[in-house]
């Protein structure tokens, strides 16, 4: 994998340039949080520790996917919530607060990307474990607000 060179990286870009055919797969934010949702209920189901890199919708389920996963404490969890700079969102800070309750100490790390940063326009979700490694990741079309295209990578 080559990575760009601009200081302006884009996820969704790099995987679509790895995948096999760079035909988008367009869906609608419910069909994008069911996305989601599946690969928790893997992670869930299969009690697997992992490291998440997360950038969230600002309107959806994330969420509360990811409190489900984190509910599990006897798995060791990472997640490292991503926002961009000057976009403070109350569910980021919500969610880090009811997890920090949850387990008496946080494993929620957020992480501040730069303001206009590619990466504002786009969501992921990346797991990294032992078991297996998995990207999600969609960007917004610019003629509608409910339709992202998504590249997943596995």
């Amino acid at each position: 994998m080559n990575l760009p060179r601009t200081p302006d990286l884009s996820i969704y870009q790099l995987a679509l340039d790895n995948l096999a055919s760079n035909r988008p797969l367009l869906v609608n934010h419910a069909t994008l949080t069911s996305l989601v949702g599946s690969l928790i209920d893997v992670l869930i189901e299969a009690k697997i520790p992992a490291t998440l890199w997360v950038k969230l919708l600002p309107s959806g389920g994330w969420q509360a996917e990811l409190k489900r996963y984190l509910q599990l404490l006897d798995i060791s969890q990472r997640i490292y919530l991503c926002s961009c700079s000057g976009n403070k969102l109350v569910e980021e800070n919500v969610l880090i607060e009811q997890i920090t309750d949850l387990k008496g100490k946080s494993c929620i790390f957020p992480v501040t990307l730069a303001a206009g940063n590619q990466l504002k326009q786009e969501c992921f979700l990346i797991v990294l474990s032992e078991q297996f490694s998995s990207l999600i990741v969609a960007c917004s079309l610019p003629q509608s607000n409910s339709t992202l295209a998504t590249a997943k990578v596995e």
